[in-house]
């Protein structure tokens, strides 16, 4: 039997180091002499190779324990990531399958090291429908958002864009420099009343998480895309779910 172990990345076994500074306040009777960078390894990065989020001491521990003192564990990575995102999670060895955007991809097979991998494409299949039909729907709410953009009281630097990936439009994202919090909030609540007024507050989640914020087709979840590997694939294993998403 193996244990297969399905966790979030992000804010799970590792966070930005914003994340890390105010975990590092909550803290009760911490050292206030104490470094927060000398715990810190770094995981994921961006496009330019530096990092930007990092496993402190305790995530290292824990990843240590699933990947390394298990016997017969398995890690999936079950994330909100795309997969140029996800490429750039670095230091942890995914060998197996990987569960991308919100649940919208499996890739199987993967290997970290040159980055190969196959495709699930029955799972694929099944997605691809759904992802087409909400794009028109997407492209609404994005023009909507520049829109807003343009008038000058919101003068926005950052990205509002539909991510893609694999050919497939999944989820419209709107993320701001310099972690510019309020005014990523604009954005929420013009999307909260717009969703009302167009009746499609059931038809989609809005994620606000700092400066992202996401406005999610309801058919992609990372349940759908769990159960369907449990149900295909690891159903005589014992699972397990990490993650705050």
């Amino acid at each position: 039997m193996k244990y297969v172990i399905f966790s979030d990345l992000d804010d799970t076994l590792f966070c930005s180091l914003n994340k890390h500074k105010q975990k590092q306040t909550q803290t009760q009777n911490q050292d206030k002499n104490q470094n927060i960078n000398e715990n810190l390894k770094p995981i994921a990065y961006l496009q330019d190779n530096s990092p930007i989020c990092f496993a402190d001491s305790k995530q290292q521990q824990f990843l240590n324990i699933i990947t390394q003192q298990i016997q017969n564990s398995i890690l999936i990575p079950t994330t909100a990531r795309n997969f140029d995102a996800f490429s750039r999670v670095k230091n942890i060895q995914f060998t197996n399958e990987v569960i991308l955007n919100y649940g919208g991809i499996i890739l199987t097979n993967y290997n970290a090291e040159n980055q190969s991998f196959n495709i699930d494409n029955n799972y694929y299949n099944l997605i691809e429908n759904q992802a087409k039909q909400q794009q028109n729907l997407l492209t609404d709410y994005l023009h909507f958002l520049e829109f807003h953009n343009n008038k000058i009281e919101f003068n926005y630097e950052g990205k509002i864009k539909i991510v893609y990936d694999f050919d497939l439009p999944f989820y419209l994202v709107v993320k701001a420099k310099n972690n510019n919090i309020n005014l990523v909030e604009k954005f929420y609540l013009l999307l909260q009343q717009q969703l009302i007024k167009n009746n499609h507050q059931n038809d989609f989640i809005l994620y606000f998480n700092a400066n992202n914020l996401a406005l999610i087709p309801k058919y992609l979840n990372k349940k759908n895309a769990v159960e369907y590997l449990i149900k295909n694939k690891y159903n005589n294993d014992l699972t397990f779910g990490v993650g705050d998403a």
